[in-house]
Protein backbone atom coordinates (compact mmCIF):
# COMPACT_ATOMS: atom_id res chain seq x y z
CA UNK A 1 0.00 0.00 0.00
CA UNK A 2 1.30 3.21 -0.65
CA UNK A 3 1.78 6.32 1.23
CA UNK A 4 -0.88 8.20 -0.70
CA UNK A 5 -3.58 5.78 0.63
CA UNK A 6 -2.25 5.31 4.11
CA UNK A 7 -2.74 9.31 3.85
CA UNK A 8 -6.19 9.19 2.47
CA UNK A 9 -7.00 6.21 5.01
CA UNK A 10 -6.30 9.32 7.76
CA UNK A 11 -7.80 11.61 6.18
CA UNK A 12 -11.68 9.49 6.13
CA UNK A 13 -11.01 8.48 9.43
CA UNK A 14 -10.28 12.21 10.95
CA UNK A 15 -13.52 13.13 8.78
CA UNK A 16 -15.62 10.11 11.24
CA UNK A 17 -13.83 11.49 14.25
CA UNK A 18 -14.82 15.28 13.39
CA UNK A 19 -18.17 14.34 12.30
CA UNK A 20 -18.96 12.95 15.57
CA UNK A 21 -17.35 15.69 17.36
CA UNK A 22 -19.50 18.43 15.53
CA UNK A 23 -22.67 15.98 16.25
CA UNK A 24 -21.89 16.22 20.07
CA UNK A 25 -21.34 20.02 19.77
CA UNK A 26 -25.00 20.14 17.50
CA UNK A 27 -26.91 18.49 20.62
CA UNK A 28 -26.80 21.72 22.74
CA UNK A 29 -27.67 24.00 20.04
CA UNK A 30 -30.96 26.48 19.52
CA UNK A 31 -33.41 25.84 16.85
CA UNK A 32 -31.82 27.80 14.45
CA UNK A 33 -27.99 27.62 14.94
CA UNK A 34 -29.37 23.73 14.59
CA UNK A 35 -30.87 24.26 11.19
CA UNK A 36 -27.44 26.07 10.05
CA UNK A 37 -24.86 23.55 11.48
CA UNK A 38 -26.92 20.43 10.53
CA UNK A 39 -26.68 22.10 6.50
CA UNK A 40 -22.98 22.31 7.20
CA UNK A 41 -22.61 18.35 9.06
CA UNK A 42 -24.90 17.53 5.67
CA UNK A 43 -22.37 18.73 3.50
CA UNK A 44 -18.99 17.88 5.27
CA UNK A 45 -20.50 14.18 5.63
CA UNK A 46 -21.05 13.87 1.59
CA UNK A 47 -17.77 15.44 1.29
CA UNK A 48 -16.53 12.85 3.05
CA UNK A 49 -18.76 10.01 1.37
CA UNK A 50 -16.95 11.04 -2.03
CA UNK A 51 -13.29 10.51 0.13
CA UNK A 52 -14.58 7.06 1.19
CA UNK A 53 -15.20 6.06 -2.37
CA UNK A 54 -12.11 7.13 -3.77
CA UNK A 55 -10.50 5.11 -1.00
CA UNK A 56 -12.70 1.94 -2.08
CA UNK A 57 -11.52 2.71 -5.83
CA UNK A 58 -8.21 2.57 -4.73
CA UNK A 59 -8.74 -0.73 -2.90
CA UNK A 60 -8.86 -0.24 0.37
CA UNK A 61 -11.72 -2.40 1.82
CA UNK A 62 -10.82 -2.54 5.93
CA UNK A 63 -11.64 -0.76 8.85
CA UNK A 64 -10.13 2.62 9.20
CA UNK A 65 -9.38 1.68 12.43
CA UNK A 66 -6.38 -0.87 12.84
CA UNK A 67 -3.95 -0.86 15.04
CA UNK A 68 -0.69 -3.19 13.73
CA UNK A 69 1.75 -4.59 16.32
CA UNK A 70 3.91 -2.59 18.25
CA UNK A 71 7.17 -2.65 16.38
CA UNK A 72 6.49 -3.14 12.90
CA UNK A 73 7.80 -0.76 10.93
CA UNK A 74 6.01 1.29 7.89
CA UNK A 75 7.23 -1.28 5.22
CA UNK A 76 5.85 -4.46 7.05
CA UNK A 77 2.54 -2.60 8.08
CA UNK A 78 2.18 -1.27 4.11
CA UNK A 79 2.44 -4.73 3.18
CA UNK A 80 -0.02 -6.24 5.63
CA UNK A 81 -2.21 -3.61 4.12
CA UNK A 82 -1.63 -4.90 0.93
CA UNK A 83 -2.41 -8.31 1.74
CA UNK A 84 -5.58 -7.44 3.86
CA UNK A 85 -6.70 -4.94 0.49
CA UNK A 86 -6.09 -7.99 -1.61
CA UNK A 87 -8.13 -10.64 0.51
CA UNK A 88 -5.25 -12.45 1.09
CA UNK A 89 -5.07 -11.93 5.31
CA UNK A 90 -9.03 -12.04 6.31
CA UNK A 91 -8.59 -12.57 10.46
CA UNK A 92 -7.16 -8.78 11.59
CA UNK A 93 -6.47 -10.00 14.68
CA UNK A 94 -3.46 -12.15 13.53
CA UNK A 95 -1.76 -8.31 12.91
CA UNK A 96 -3.22 -6.28 14.58
CA UNK A 97 -6.49 -5.12 16.71
CA UNK A 98 -9.42 -2.47 15.97
CA UNK A 99 -9.26 0.63 18.09
CA UNK A 100 -12.55 1.28 17.80
CA UNK A 101 -15.77 -0.94 17.46
CA UNK A 102 -18.15 -1.03 15.25
CA UNK A 103 -21.09 -0.53 17.20
CA UNK A 104 -20.03 0.02 20.99
CA UNK A 105 -17.70 2.62 22.38
CA UNK A 106 -16.32 3.94 25.39
CA UNK A 107 -18.80 7.03 24.86
CA UNK A 108 -21.61 4.96 23.64
CA UNK A 109 -22.27 7.24 20.70
CA UNK A 110 -19.36 6.95 18.06
CA UNK A 111 -19.79 5.10 15.11
CA UNK A 112 -18.19 5.78 11.64
CA UNK A 113 -20.27 8.22 9.43
CA UNK A 114 -19.19 6.68 6.80
CA UNK A 115 -16.98 2.97 6.24
CA UNK A 116 -15.03 1.26 3.53
CA UNK A 117 -14.76 -2.28 4.31
CA UNK A 118 -16.71 -4.31 2.05
CA UNK A 119 -19.74 -5.24 2.95
CA UNK A 120 -18.62 -8.64 4.09
CA UNK A 121 -15.76 -7.43 6.42
CA UNK A 122 -17.69 -5.27 8.30
CA UNK A 123 -20.83 -7.35 8.73
CA UNK A 124 -17.87 -9.81 10.04
CA UNK A 125 -16.92 -6.88 12.36
CA UNK A 126 -20.19 -6.05 13.78
CA UNK A 127 -21.49 -9.85 14.40
CA UNK A 128 -17.88 -10.23 16.38
CA UNK A 129 -19.13 -7.55 18.38
CA UNK A 130 -22.41 -8.82 18.59
CA UNK A 131 -21.44 -11.79 19.78
CA UNK A 132 -18.79 -10.19 22.29
CA UNK A 133 -21.49 -8.42 23.91
CA UNK A 134 -24.16 -11.13 24.06
CA UNK A 135 -21.60 -13.74 25.37
CA UNK A 136 -20.12 -11.62 27.91
CA UNK A 137 -23.01 -8.85 28.84
CA UNK A 138 -20.36 -6.23 28.71
CA UNK A 139 -18.89 -3.94 26.12
CA UNK A 140 -15.37 -4.81 25.48
CA UNK A 141 -12.86 -3.21 22.87
CA UNK A 142 -11.42 -5.62 20.78
CA UNK A 143 -8.01 -4.19 21.09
Amino acid sequence: MNAELLALRDRVAKGNEKLHAAWAQMKNLDAESWKQASRQYDEALKKLELLCLELKGKGYQDCLYIKFYEGMTMEEERAIMSEIASGKVTDIKKVGAKTKNCLINEDKTFFCRVCPCASGKALWYSEQELFNEACTGNSRSQN
